[in-house]
């Protein structure tokens, strides 16, 4: 259990770059130098098997952590040496993740809490820096701009789709164009929800959103489109009662109704 929280970047890399775990074990020293945190009667199968955890979960290889060359043979590698901070940052997570563990199960009911445990996977999903998508296309917001946030998705969907790392579901583009909107930055949330829309067009908080900032922006008929869509697609939603006052709203001449109903 704490065993399995190290830095997966280390002999790991051995069982993947050398083909295979005959291989790898036969690089693998009998005797571990320098184990600070792991036990000092670590086997050899349980410290590949951490190992393997590490790279598995950080999309890393033995030379992320340790002192060696990509795809040099594991004999070449210094695993005792400590000059990388990535290594130091492996102890304490490892630390901090068996104390989490041991608080688990010491304060959630036994039945609860079995098979509940964390591990570099449960906030890494084969990240090096475990970010939301949010917080990526946020910082490539401030940084570079709406087009670029706008490719930055586009790559690391093509890259990423399918798997853990990132969310990819139509509420993570919304809860960043619902972010944007409360900070009065309209153009950038319009951005991400057209983008929303075009990849999930029956995502009916997508198109609740849009109808509102349309609304907000002036653009009346654009926002009746999208609360229309939004009726048809929850036609008996209790929600729907709300969508039906807008558009009734909408329904006013605009110089006797300036803004949205409160």
């Amino acid at each position: 259990m704490i065993i399995r929280e190290w830095s997966r970047s280390g002999v790991v890399a051995a069982v993947i770059a050398c083909g295979g775990a005959g291989l790898a074990g036969a690089q693998i020293p009998d005797a571990f130098k320098n184990l600070q945190v792991l036990p000092q009667g670590i086997s050899k199968a349980e410290l590949v098997e951490t190992m393997k955890d590490f790279t598995q979960g950080l999309d890393v290889r033995c030379e992320h952590c340790h002192v060696g060359e990509a795809g040099a043979p594991l004999a070449s590698f210094d695993f005792a040496a400590d000059s990388k901070p990535a290594k130091l940052t492996a102890r304490t997570m490892l630390q901090l993740t068996g104390e989490i563990n041991r608080l688990l199960a010491a304060k959630l009911d036994r039945g609860t809490a079995r098979g509940i445990e964390v591990t570099c996977t449960t906030c890494h999903h084969g990240l090096q820096v475990p970010q939301t998508l949010e917080q990526v296309l946020a910082a490539v917001l401030e940084q570079e701009g709406e087009t670029a946030a706008v490719a930055k998705y586009h790559a690391l969907r093509g890259e990423y789709y399918g798997s853990a790392a990132y969310d990819f579901s139509p509420e993570s583009l919304a809860r960043l164009a619902q972010e944007l909107t409360a900070q009065q930055r309209f153009e950038p949330a319009l951005r991400f929800l057209q983008l929303n829309l075009e990849l999930h067009p029956d995502s009916v908080w997508t198109l609740f959103q849009l109808a509102e900032l349309e609304l907000q922006r002036g653009d009346r008929e654009a926002a009746r489109a999208h609360y229309q869509k939004v009726i048809e697609l929850q036609p008996d939603e209790s929600s729907s009662a709300f969508v039906k006052q807008r558009l009734q709203q909408l329904e006013a001449p605009a110089d006797e109704d300036s803004a949205p109903p409160r």
